[in-house]
């Protein structure tokens, strides 16, 4: 049965089974609007998992069944359900498709998380049997049992976007990511295998009870990329999963659930919610600290300078290390929490001293950034993350022995708080900017 979905003044007509949508809202500061909304299905069970932008850039991810359409492009899945990566163009009040690429196979496949760095798209998700990312004639994954792990690359064309690599992992039973970060070079994934043992490049992780936690990583060569190294590890009583996952620098953050006990590095953890920090040495990892609360699980992280945010859901009072939060109710409750890592400034300050200037600030279309010139750094990497640490801009700018005055472009940015962060050779540098 059909059904419409109201998006402020935009209503979606379902158009089966069951439709994803993509919506924008302008933040208004004590309000917020809804810009626009995207259907994204057919007559099939159609789903979107993750969505990421930068500037008027938009891309997402899922999974479709049967014809589905995309603005005016079509897929057709050849399995149970295949998965796309679409590109949409933010207009302000209106949005459109730009391109569609597929992950086809003839069992289950599907992207479940995005991630991007500059004109690079990260896409990672599931498929079982066979599959082809760009559809059939694609870059071809076979997978070892059940559903197995992929992580692929796309570039970004502008009109066009293509499959430049995919890589798989995995083993005889069902394995599935949840989340994806880039940092550089470095590409993290994170989720949950199945018994076991996966495969992940040269590491096989350990056979878990029942369902595990796993983060692998691996190193962007274009052709020659790889799985670098992997962990696993799995709670006592076989139910663990790890949901959310973000990195800077070498420092790797995961979060999510697990029951029982589970033992993390050194720590044994007990009951409900895990966070832990791993170091990335390059060709291997070491642990950083694990810690544990009686909430349900995680399910979302996100850095902002030295402050680390975890959200997820709580379902009895929790102690969140001497801060109490209660829940007297029968129904979970949402929580944030933040902690500071000093290793995150410390780590900066290690990498040297960029002084850079933002002016104005606050600001409404645009600022100046004022950048000295950096001995043997002939570029500079400026990024643009937003309060939740998501990349909305990145770009590379030549940086002459004069130093370089250059105007960022802010028209499009909803008001907020935002990070500027600005890498020269072995320095960087954050500074908050506010768009008003």
């Amino acid at each position: 049965m059909s059904t419409t979905c109201n998006f402020g003044s935009t209503a979606l007509l379902n158009a089966g089974d069951r439709d994803g949508f993509l919506t924008k809202l302008t933040d208004m500061g004590t309000s917020g609007t809804i810009s626009w909304a995207k259907q994204l299905g057919g007559a099939g069970f159609d789903e979107a998992f993750n969505v990421v932008a930068s500037g008027a850039n938009v891309y997402v991810t899922g999974e479709f069944a049967g014809q589905v359409a995309f603005g005016s492009f079509s897929l057709a899945s050849y399995g149970l359900d295949d998965g796309y990566v679409a590109k949409l163009t933010d207009a302000g009040t209106t949005a459109s498709f730009v391109w569609v690429q597929a992950i086809q196979g003839g069992g289950s496949d599907g992207g479940t998380a995005l991630a991007l760095n500059g004109t690079s798209l990260y896409v990672a998700g599931y498929f079982s049997g066979s599959a082809q990312c760009g559809g059939y004639g694609g870059l071809g994954l076979n997978s070892s049992g059940n559903a197995d792990v992929f992580v692929a690359k796309l570039v970004d064309a502008g009109s066009t976007g293509g499959f430049e690599w995919a890589r798989s992992g995995g083993g005889p039973s069902d394995d599935k990511p949840h989340d994806i970060a880039v940092e550089g070079t470095n590409v993290y994934v994170a989720g949950q295998y199945e018994g076991g043992p996966p495969r992940f490049g040269l590491t096989t992780l350990p056979v878990g009870t029942w369902n595990s936690i796993f983060v692998a990583k691996l190193t962007d060569n274009g052709a020659r990329t790889g799985f670098t190294w992997a962990w696993g590890a799995g709670g006592s009583n076989g139910q663990s999963d790890a949901l959310a996952l973000v990195a800077r620098g070498p420092y790797v953050y995961a979060a999510g659930y697990f029951s029982g006990t589970i033992t993390l590095g050194t720590t044994t953890l007990t009951g409900g919610m895990f966070l832990c920090k791993l170091v990335d040495a390059g060709s291997s990892y070491s642990f950083a600290w694990a810690q544990s609360t009686d909430a349900a699980g995680a399910t979302a992280l996100a850095l902002f300078g030295n402050r680390l945010y975890v959200a997820g859901a709580l379902p009895t009072t929790t102690a969140f290390g001497s801060l109490i939060v209660p829940n007297t109710g029968t129904t979970p409750l949402g929580f944030l929490a933040s902690l500071t890592d000093p290793a995150l400034t410390a780590t900066t300050a290690a990498w040297g001293t960029l002084s850079f200037s933002l002016a104005p600030n606050p600001a409404h279309t645009a600022t100046t950034v004022q950048l000295p010139a950096v001995p043997a750094a002939p570029a500079a990497i400026l990024t643009l993350t937003d309060a939740l640490g998501r990349l909305v801009h990145t770009e590379t700018l030549p940086l002459p022995a004069t130093g370089l005055r250059h105007a960022l472009d802010l028209k499009g940015l909803a008001p907020g708080v935002y990070a500027v962060q600005v890498r020269a050779g072995a320095v960087t540098a954050t500074q908050r900017l506010v768009v008003e």
